[in-house]
């Protein structure tokens, strides 16, 4: 009888998926099929060895990952129930041990999970309480110290070198302080989800006893990316029983930025001396030359397990990886653009099925005004998260006083929104009283009520809220949340408070309103018992990358560090000149070159079957233009396996007949039939302007180009546009406010 489990794995698959006891390492490189080892193995120890779904403690970094598990062993394993497994993000699964232990880690039952932007209100107004300059530390700064603090264990008198030395005692206070505010308001980030567990078993032998007895198994996904604590916490699991596994990549290593440390990876086997290895390398997702050129660029660090990885696959070589190096920022763009609308008109590819990934993000500008010359549609990954919009802040935090009257952060959010005629200074005499008197806000509020501290006009205000949240309380004990948010809207009357519904971002508002209750319906939908806790800690663990999905026919853009885990037909690395990618501190910085090369690595093994890496020999910064060089990594690429491109002309009919062949294209030792020069070119008919003192017609020298003439003019106010063509008979945009181009003669 066939074992679906164990049906069409590769050797290194199938030695995972049935590995004995013990500590094991799966070192799963780029396209490897990890996922269906994860999957697989926990429904082989379900099916074959006995384990309860229960007695698993799975680890990963986002619910989507979580929720892909979960599904796929639901298929193998009809006969369980997903909600058995304990499968998630480090955060929900501690935030589930914190529930059940909350008495035990000194916290209130209802306490509220803080997400970033919240984290950092708490920092500000602790920042403000102590009377520190928030120019010298910044609320950013401060938090950014704190959750690094965090995620390496570290008290506030041990920060070392995490800040400047000259600083350390004001972060200290800072740190101190911050955690006495969350305490006094029930409240937790995300980092100390997983700190309080960690303390917890240190403190508390029988609960680490109790959970190391329940979770026989514990498994780790995306090892790399694990940072001090999380590694803490799954060491205390399997301390005990040793049957840890854990899938990772050191190649993939890009987070250090995050508190990532690859050296829990690379030293495996001194943490658990008896742990086997199995490395994974048989790619199901890129063409051969996309992981020659992969694996002659990463060969380059030492920061790797012994023997390295090669990675292989039963695909065809496919096509070569294109260079292109463009004269500017513009050409270069200008030519992204005109490949893409290519690919999509005469490739067969679709314009979801590419993107384009960058450095950092001030780069997308001009490329998204190339696209959007074409008319290509696109969208920037990494834009604001729904749950980062103001009006889903507002009725968040109502929902969270609610549950949670102690909630500082959410209470002062609402205080006087919509709008109740609360002036600042009352709401700052509610803030001075309830550090006097060592209570939270809410209780403050009833304080000054109740002694006649305010004015007449804001304790009115005070008096309606109180009676409101108090209303709202009452209601979710009969009720379910959705009922409460309704109630909400209706009593504060928020949607008309918006402003006119013929304006276009107040009906955007309103419909993102819609929208919340919709999920919130969604919610309780999927969790019929659901309470109105259990939804706001499911809301406050969606991490920002997965807030935004894939969605719709269009281009995708964003960072490299937002490329990780995606996948697409077509990848156009962009800006790889120096200082850019590397940037210049990963150059001067000791380690981090190889992450920056690691992070090169994950870009271009996101391609499946189509390459193309660019730079620009200028680009404008600050108004300026400044010659760039090469990127070293271009000169790390394997010479066999790269095809130079020049602008304003390929062949990109040649490319069909490639795709899924492994044939390459000829459109290298071919005249061009497509011309992206002859379609940027204007048309007879276009009637002369002029813009910034520039013409049609005008013959003008630019300081790299050379000597040439303008052809045409994109109005476009600021980012108007000179078409230039130069002596070599080459169309290049220039904008016109940098161009400095000098007059030679007028038309």
């Amino acid at each position: 009888m066939n074992d679906e489990i164990l049906e069409n794995l590769n050797p290194g698959q199938y030695q995972a998926v049935t590995a004995p006891d013990g500590p094991q390492l799966v070192i799963a490189g780029a396209g490897s099929g990890k996922t269906r080892v994860i999957t697989r193995r926990i429904a082989y120890l379900v099916k074959h060895r006995g384990i309860r779904p229960w007695e698993i403690f799975a680890a990963t970094f986002t619910n989507k990952a979580a929720e892909e598990m979960k599904r796929r062993i639901g298929e193998m394993l009809p006969e369980t129930n997903p909600r058995d497994f304990h499968i998630g993000t480090f955060h929900s699964l501690c935030a589930r041990i914190l529930r059940r232990e909350h008495a035990l880690a000194g916290l209130d039952p209802g306490f509220t999970i803080c997400d970033e932007t919240d984290q950092l209100r708490a920092v500000r107004q602790v920042i403000r309480d102590l009377g520190a300059d928030e120019k010298r530390y910044t609320p950013a700064a401060a938090q950014h110290i704190i959750n690094q603090a965090k995620m390496r264990m570290l008290d506030p008198g041990d920060l070392g070198d995490l800040c400047d030395s000259d600083r350390e005692d004001t972060y200290a206070e800072i740190y101190r302080s911050y955690l006495k505010y969350m305490r006094n308001n029930a409240a937790v980030d995300f980092e100390d989800l997983i700190l309080k567990v960690v303390r917890l078993f240190q403190n508390e032998p029988s609960a680490l006893s109790t959970y190391q007895r329940r979770y026989r198994h514990v498994m780790v996904d995306e090892y790399q990316d694990a940072n001090a604590v999380q590694f803490e916490l799954v060491r205390l699991l399997a301390a005990e029983h040793g049957n840890l596994m854990v899938v990772g990549d050191e190649d993939q290593s890009i987070y250090s930025w995050r508190g990532a440390d690859i050296s829990k990876l690379l030293d495996f086997k001194t943490y658990f001396p008896n742990a086997n290895y199995i490395r994974l390398e048989q790619n199901y997702r890129s063409h051969g030359n996309i992981l020659k050129a992969a694996g002659g660029v990463i060969a380059r660090n030492s920061e790797r397990l012994d023997g390295g990885k090669t990675l292989f696959t039963e695909l065809p070589d496919g096509q070569p990886i294109y260079v292109l190096s463009a004269n500017g920022e513009i050409e270069e763009s200008t030519t992204v653009a005109y490949m893409i609308e290519s690919l999509v008109r005469s490739s067969g590819f679709r314009y979801e099925d590419i993107a384009i990934f960058y450095r950092v993000s001030a780069l997308s500008r001009v490329f998204e005004d190339a696209l959007r010359s074409l008319n290509i549609p696109y969208r920037v990954v990494g834009g604001m998260r729904f749950y980062d919009r103001a009006e889903i802040k507002d009725l968040i935090a109502c929902l969270q006083v609610v549950q949670n009257p102690s909630n500082a952060i959410a209470l002062l959010r609402i205080i006087n929104t919509p709008r109740r005629g609360l002036g600042a200074k009352s709401v700052q005499a509610i803030i001075d009283l309830a550090r006097r008197k060592d209570i939270p806000e809410f209780e403050a509020i009833r304080v000054a009520i109740a002694e006649g501290l305010l004015p007449a006009g804001a304790t009115k205000s005070l008096k309606l809220l109180v009676k409101l949240v108090e209303s709202w309380q009452a209601l979710s004990r009969t009720d379910c949340p959705s009922a409460v948010l309704r109630q909400i809207l209706k009593d504060t009357d928020y949607v008309t408070q918006l402003g006119d519904q013929r304006d276009l971002d107040v009906r955007s508002r309103t419909e993102n309103i819609e929208e919340l209750v919709n999920s919130l319906v969604l919610f309780e939908g999927a969790n019929p018992q659901a309470t109105l806790s259990e939804y706001l800690e499911n809301v406050s663990l969606v991490s920002p990358a997965e807030d935004e999905g894939i969605v719709g026919n269009q281009v995708s853009m964003m960072t490299l560090h937002g490329a990780k885990g995606l996948e697409f037909r077509a990848v156009f690395i962009v800006g790889l000149d120096d200082t850019i990618f590397p940037n210049t501190r990963a150059v001067m910085e000791e380690g981090r070159l190889e992450e920056e090369r690691r992070l090169f690595y994950v870009g271009i093994t996101r391609a499946r079957e189509l390459l193309v890496l660019t730079r620009s020999s200028t680009r404008v910064m600050y108004g300026e233009i400044r010659y760039c060089i090469p990127s070293d990594f271009l000169r790390e690429l394997p010479a066999e396996v790269v095809e130079p491109l020049d602008f304003g002309s390929f062949d990109f009919l040649a490319l069909r007949p490639g795709f899924g062949n492994g044939e390459p294209s000829s459109c290298a030792s071919e005249k061009a039939q497509h011309s992206i020069s002859a379609e940027v070119e204007p048309t007879k008919s276009e009637k002369p302007r002029s813009v910034g003192g520039y013409e049609i017609g005008m013959r003008v020298r630019h300081p790299i180009l050379g000597d040439g003439l303008i052809v045409g003019i994109t109005d476009g106010g600021r980012d108007a546009r000179l078409l230039f063509r130069g002596a070599d008979g080459k169309n290049t945009q220039l904008m016109a406010r940098y161009s400095n181009l000098e007059v030679l003669q007028r038309p």
